[in-house]
């Protein structure tokens, strides 16, 4: 099951079946968070605070070799 955060970054899922879920939190530009073995009991509200972290900045540069060409001054 997906859900997204609202403007303070909270979130709530409904209506899950009581069971052990892991929770994952994921935003472009940030590490992702997760936290295993969320047991959750029937008529239960379970509290899971996630925390992101700034992550890398990754970029790709790729540089090519071409024969120069070659000039001929007559």
């Amino acid at each position: 099951m997906t859900t997204q955060t609202n403007a303070s970054g909270e979130y709530q899922v409904e209506h899950l079946i009581p069971d052990t879920y892991r929770v994952q939190a994921a935003a472009t530009g940030f590490n992702a968070s997760t936290v295993q073995s969320v047991v959750v009991y029937a008529d239960t509200s379970p509290k899971v605070n996630l925390q992101l972290t700034v992550g890398a900045a990754a970029s790709t540069v790729q540089v090519t070799t071409a024969a120069p060409l070659l000039y001929s001054a007559s």
